[in-house]
């Protein structure tokens, strides 16, 4: 027989797994995660944050896996969206990332993290053009961000747009 545990203790062992998360304390995030998985299989942000804890192990596949999960289940997490772009990226999946990347941006249209990152993903298919006014959408919305820049300076210089760059 399953052992009931109260939506009060699932409450407090989300919020500890958050503060390991906050901590860099990763891998006791994940254990709490894996247990609570085992007590609320579909919870949204039991599967999005282990599934981003998977990528920032490496996991990407398993991660990917994770965060896939708990979109079906809520949509509405631009966070996790994006996190699951950039393990498609990593994946080789770009174009696959982009949809997920327009999504977040219907949620949250003015972040520069979904923008960088669908730029990230434009770069990878080669689509130049559409990825240099990403990054001029990120850096207008958030013009101190120094990776923004750094990223578009080298596709112009992949570009040979040495002046841009």
């Amino acid at each position: 027989m399953k052992k009931i545990i109260s939506p009060s203790k699932i409450q407090r062992l989300l919020k500890e797994s958050n503060l390991y998360c906050s901590a860099g304390k990763l891998t006791e995030a994940k254990h709490i995660y894996q247990d609570l998985l085992k007590i609320v299989p579909s919870h949204p942000d039991v599967l999005g944050n282990l599934g981003t804890i998977e990528l920032q192990f490496g996991n990407t596949e398993l991660g990917v896996n994770y965060l896939k999960k708990s979109i079906s289940i809520n949509l509405n997490q631009h966070i996790f969206l994006t996190n699951l772009g950039n393990g498609l990226i990593d994946l080789d999946r770009s174009e696959e990332a982009i949809y997920y990347f327009d999504i977040a941006l219907k949620i949250a249209p003015k972040s520069p993290n979904i923008l960088y990152s669908k730029a990230r993903a434009l770069k990878s298919l080669k689509k130049y053009n559409e990825s240099i006014e990403a990054y001029k959408d990120a850096i207008h919305i958030d013009p101190k961000n120094y990776h923004i820049y750094m990223d578009l300076a080298y596709l112009y210089n992949i570009l040979e747009k040495f002046d841009l760059s």
